[in-house]
């Protein structure tokens, strides 16, 4: 007979078991099986920890059953029942706010002489969205009454539609964070119309800084290889820049409570650079695929499928956020000091 010290548990635990499994007894032992894991599971935890040990302190990288109970909460409630529809719910009134969004940009900034609505068509649309810049350059320059009507209406029910859209989203991230009240549906909503605004606004000052530079180091006069060179080198380093500091803003003035800045940086680095990947893998596969055969089919499908995307990588954000914040925050939240508040 040979015994076994604390110092061979390994060898120790495989020996009993292959005794155990020779007993009569062993039939009536039950094993307990590990759950297995899917795929999508594990690239999910992997991704939030990857994002996890850049944002949050150094203390809580060292302790790592924290830090894997802290993702495993995040992943729990994001593939929980009650939040299956949020995201998919997002995504469609994204969709339907995407092209007057657009739009709107692409004409204002044809009112700024310089042809920077051409740069932003040419040169960023027909880039990242195949067939876009078709569809507004197809857009008449010049309306009749009738016209006119027909395109303020449409934009106008786009912008109430996607306000809805916004203001629901100032709804589940209250929610998510379990505040207090998720808000009153008309400050929501207006919340929302000034939330759409304030995103065409961001994007016509992004774009015209961006085509500004573009214009000052005369890369418009390149070659299609510069052209290209710079596009996705630039233009990704720029767009990442954007939609950190877009989303960060976004996070912070959405809820109806206060939000610590440096509370969001797990939560837009989540959202972030997904669509950021997206936005640029796509663009080059642009340059080898003819989308244009698809039509407007094609245009309406990537669309979809961009804003599918990065509705649940802002979700995905935003629970991340939430878990963040009650860990090292508060468990509870402060509802922001304005006026209104008594309304809520």
């Amino acid at each position: 007979m040979k015994l076994y010290t604390n110092k061979n548990v390994k060898k120790m635990n495989r020996v009993y078991n292959r005794s155990l499994k020779r007993s009569l007894f062993s039939k009536n032992i039950l094993t307990v099986k590990k759950a297995k894991r899917s795929l999508l599971e594990i690239v999910i935890k992997f991704f939030i920890k990857i994002v996890m040990l850049v944002a949050v302190p150094l203390s809580l990288r060292k302790n790592k059953n924290k830090l894997g109970e802290l993702v495993g909460r995040v992943y729990k409630r994001f593939t929980s029942r009650d939040f299956v529809f949020i995201p998919v719910s997002f995504a469609f009134y994204s969709l339907v706010s995407f092209i007057p969004i657009i739009l709107s940009v692409s004409v204002a900034l044809s009112l700024i002489p310089g042809e920077f609505s051409t740069l932003f068509n040419n040169e960023i649309l027909k880039r990242i969205i195949p067939g876009l810049d078709s569809f507004i350059n197809s857009v008449p320059q010049t309306w009749n009454a009738k016209t006119f009507v027909l395109v303020i209406t449409l934009f106008l029910a786009s912008l109430f539609i996607s306000s809805s859209g916004f203001g629901k989203f100032t709804y589940s991230i209250n929610y998510i964070y379990k505040h207090e009240t998720t808000g009153n549906y008309f400050f929501n909503r207006l919340k929302g119309f000034f939330i759409v605004i304030g995103i065409a606004l961001f994007i016509f000052i992004s774009a015209l800084i961006y085509l500004s530079i573009y214009k000052l180091f005369g890369v418009h006069k390149a070659s299609e290889l510069g052209k290209n060179i710079y596009f996705y080198i630039v233009f990704s380093l720029y767009l990442m820049l954007n939609l950190y500091v877009g989303l960060s803003v976004l996070f912070k003035i959405s809820p109806g409570f206060i939000v610590p800045w440096s509370s969001l940086l797990p939560g837009v680095l989540i959202a972030s650079l997904p669509t950021m990947v997206f936005i640029t893998i796509f663009g080059y596969l642009t340059s080898l695929i003819d989308y244009y055969k698809f039509g407007i089919f094609g245009i309406f499908m990537y669309i979809a499928l961009l804003v599918s995307i990065m509705s649940y990588f802002m979700y995905l954000g935003i629970i991340t956020n939430a878990a963040f914040y009650k860990t090292f925050y508060s468990r509870y939240t402060t509802p922001k000091k304005i006026w209104f508040r008594k309304f809520y």
